[in-house]
């Protein structure tokens, strides 16, 4: 796992188009209860890991200002262009920024992303915990209290026996949300098992447990759960 290159191995799929983590539509989840998520805007949201999310132009048009980050140019580059717009683009710390209207997208590894881009009021973690690393999930976790502190974090995670799979997405299990967010007033919000549909992708690669889950919580910062310990940090 240590030898894993995330840039090269996302770079090298968007590069082939192998993109089945992609959805060319706004996400359900924001269409059916964006209003309690985005409750008293508009907001600053964060979106890690963001791919070229349909997602990221919908919550600028509800009018709240997006800031994505994006490890990969081509996805950055698509984002753009599948949306009609066309991107101011310049560096900061170190860093190509791309803005248009109420979008900016980083192309930059999250965990270096400076401090000051926040703060940010809500943070919409689509699959982006997933597809971090298992020994990098606790440096994750610390930067989005760095950058979100206070925020209202939305998470989907991805859990099944790891057996299976090595991923990315990466399984991580109930516990292990349940613990690093123990002091982050966390809610589940929906859960489903889609290895219980046999005509999914994940119940022909053998899956008897493929559970996607919605939590809802709020970053405090300094406020890590003093559990998480038994985790890869």
């Amino acid at each position: 796992m240590s030898e894993f290159d995330s840039q090269s191995f996302w770079g090298e799929r968007w590069a082939a188009g192998r993109l089945g983590f992609h959805r060319s539509e706004v996400h359900p989840v924001l269409l059916n209860d964006g209003e309690r998520f985005l409750d008293d805007g508009p907001h600053r949201v964060l979106v890690p890991l963001c791919g070229k999310s349909w997602d990221v132009p919908w919550l600028a048009d509800q009018g709240h200002t997006v800031t994505g980050v994006e490890i990969v140019r081509q996805a950055i580059d698509d984002l753009f262009a599948e949306h009609d717009l066309e991107p101011r683009v310049e560096q900061r710390d170190g860093f190509e920024v791309h803005t248009a209207e109420r979008i900016e997208v980083w192309c930059a590894d999250f965990l270096a992303l400076p401090e000051d881009v926040g703060p940010f009021t809500r943070v919409w973690d689509r699959a982006a915990i997933v597809a971090v690393l298992p020994e990098q999930r606790g440096d994750y976790v610390e930067q989005l209290r760095r950058l979100a502190p206070g925020a209202t974090l939305w998470l989907t995670s991805i859990d099944y026996d790891p057996g299976i799979m090595d991923g990315p997405p990466f399984a991580v299990p109930h516990a292990e949300i349940e613990a690093r967010f123990a002091n982050d007033e966390l809610k589940r919000l929906q859960r489903v098992d889609l290895a219980q549909d046999p005509t999914t992708r994940w119940a022909k690669l053998g899956h008897r447990r493929f559970e996607i889950t919605l939590w809802s919580m709020r970053l405090l910062a300094g406020r890590p759960s003093n559990r998480v310990s038994v985790f890869p940090t």
